[in-house]
Formats: C-alpha cells, sequence, structure tokens
C-alpha cells in the first residue's frame, strides 16, 4: 500500500514538472488565403490549434484548442501543455470546416526551455506572439496586466493633471475677464455721470445764450454772425488764368524789355478774354461783389488804362533803356 501511494506521488510530481504553459499574447491571420480567396463563406476562419510532441523521431499530438469561429485573431489565450523541457513543440493552425475539411494556415515548431517568449510569422500567420513559462503563465499574465493597468493609470493621471491645469489656466482667464468687466462697468459708470454733468452744463449755457439773443434783439444791437460769402473753386480756377496774365502785363511794364508793349498786350488780352469767359460761364452762380472778385476787376482796369498810356506814347520813349 506504501508502496503504490509512492508511485502516485512520483507520478504526480513528474507530471506536474512536465507541465508547460503556453500564452498566446497574440495571433493574427492573413485576410485571405495565399491563392486570394476567403477563408469561409463569411470571409474569417474558425481558427483551431493542435500541440504536439517530437517522441522518439515521430509527432505525437498532445492537445488541441476548441474552434474560435469567424476570427482573424486571438489575444490573451492560455494553454496547459504536457511537455519536458528540451523538447520540440509543433502547433499547428488551421481553419476548422468540418464538411469540407479543415484548410492549412501554418506550422510552427519551437524547442521547449524553461521559459521563452518570442514573436514569429508562419505560412498565413502574420503574428505570432506568445511565452512559454515553468510554472503556469498565470503570475506572468497577471504580471504584465498589472504593468498594462499601471500604464493606463499613469497615463490617466497624466490627462487628469493636464485637464487641472486647463481648468485652473481657463479659470485664471474668467477670473481676469470678470475684473476686466467689473472695471469696464464703473468706467462706463464713471463717464455716465460726467456725460450727465455736461449735459447739463451744456442746457444751461444753451439757455444763458438764449437770454442773451432775446436781450440784443430787444436792443436792437443784435447782429447776426455771417460768414464771408467765398468764391466757388471752379470760378477761383479761372480766376488764377486772369491773375496769372495781369501779372505778366505788370512784370512787362515794370521792366520795359524789348517788344514789352507786344508781350504786355497779348497777356492783357488773354486775361480779358479769361475775364469774359468767367462772366459768360459763371454769371449769377456767385457774387460779383465778392471783394476778391472786385479786386480783380480793378486791377484788370488799371493796368488796361496803363498800357493804353503807354502805348499811346512816342515810340522813341518806349525803346528799352537797359544796358
Amino acid at each position: 500500500m506504501k508502496l503504490l501511494l509512492c508511485f502516485v506521488l512520483i507520478t504526480l510530481f513528474i507530471q506536474a514538472e512536465n507541465i508547460k504553459s503556453l500564452y498566446i499574447r497574440e495571433l493574427t491571420v492573413s485576410q485571405k488565403k495565399e491563392n486570394s480567396k476567403n477563408w469561409d463563406l463569411l470571409g474569417k476562419p474558425d481558427i483551431q490549434m493542435k500541440f504536439f510532441v517530437k517522441i522518439k523521431g515521430a509527432w505525437q499530438q498532445i492537445s488541441k484548442s476548441k474552434v474560435f469561429k469567424n476570427t482573424h485573431t486571438l489575444k490573451d489565450k492560455m494553454f496547459k501543455l504536457s511537455v519536458k523541457e528540451k523538447q520540440q513543440l509543433r502547433i499547428d493552425v488551421s481553419d476548422h470546416d468540418a464538411v469540407d475539411g479543415n484548410d492549412f494556415i501554418g506550422s510552427y515548431e519551437v524547442t521547449i526551455f524553461q521559459y521563452q517568449e518570442d514573436q514569429v510569422s508562419f505560412g498565413s500567420v502574420q503574428k505570432f506572439n506568445f511565452v512559454i513559462s515553468d510554472p503556469e503563465a498565470k503570475n506572468y499574465l497577471a504580471s504584465k496586466e498589472m504593468e498594462s493597468w499601471e500604464k493606463r493609470l499613469q497615463k490617466k493621471e497624466q490627462e487628469l493633471r493636464s485637464l487641472e491645469n486647463r481648468l485652473n489656466f481657463e479659470n485664471s482667464q474668467v477670473a481676469k475677464t470678470n475684473r476686466l468687466i467689473k472695471q469696464l462697468k464703473e468706467d462706463l459708470a464713471y463717464w455716465k455721470k460726467e456725460f450727465e454733468k455736461k449735459e447739463i452744463e451744456k442746457n444751461e449755457l444753451q439757455q444763458r445764450y438764449y437770454i442773451l439773443e432775446e436781450r440784443l434783439k430787444q436792443q436792437k444791437q443784435y447782429v447776426p454772425k455771417t460768414k464771408p460769402q467765398e468764391l466757388p473753386a471752379f470760378v477761383q480756377f479761372d480766376l488764377e488764368k486772369v491773375t496769372k496774365a495781369l501779372d505778366e502785363v505788370e512784370e512787362a511794364l515794370q521792366k520795359k524789355y524789348k517788344y514789352y508793349l507786344k508781350s504786355a498786350r497779348i497777356s492783357m488780352d488773354s486775361a480779358q478774354y479769361y475775364f469774359d469767359n468767367v462772366q459768360k460761364a459763371h454769371r449769377g452762380k456767385f457774387n460779383e461783389k465778392q471783394p476778391k472778385f472786385m479786386s480783380i476787376v480793378n486791377r484788370l482796369h488799371r493796368l488796361n488804362q496803363q498800357l493804353k498810356k503807354e502805348e499811346s506814347l512816342p515810340k522813341e520813349n518806349t525803346k528799352d533803356h537797359r544796358k
């Protein structure tokens, strides 16, 4: 009885030593077969894995997985395999089809060690990321999940800090805006009061002005202020031509150079021509008693009389005496 118990314990111990855990992080199958056809009617394969070990030069199946239907990818899958270290393990991946037979996807061979992890591709398997460990890969998976959660937690903490900083910044901006609005309201109230004061002062001044105006009217001393009427721009433009011609007449009469009488007469005729055009074109459009216009009329008359007087003198008296 004791011998039987010892044999059972030894057998269990040996089997426990030979148990390995295969943790598949990710297995990805190509979208189509090598012949560019779909794996199934729905386009996705029904993935099944079979596990073989080499015993005395021959492959023997030790286990197989369930069928994972309609998927191209497997993630976070755990399998217990009865294998020894330094023993050859073969993993066959196929598209399970009970009617037409399985379609081969790929096969991968690996030598078992105490711990190993790798990422490979084979056949139509684009990515095979796995871990083989001893003892079971649960601890490894738990540690990896813990690392993943820690990274996610750190990322969330960073996002939270970023949001907190952004919120603080926005709160500071809101506070600045509120202070500015408060200051603007105070300024508006101040200037509103000032405006009301100025309106009162304006009304008082207007009343005083009306009172004084009435008094002046009653005393017949009220003289309305009228702005002196100016010549229109188009009249001033034409009168400038008259003025320029009269300047030339006056210059000729003063300097008395050779043939100055002819030059003066030509300029006088031009001045008279421009002046007549002003009267014809703009008659009734301006006040002819305007001081500037009257001064040009008087100058034209004066220079015309002076030129006629010079022309009436004997020619010997009109010679140029300049050396």
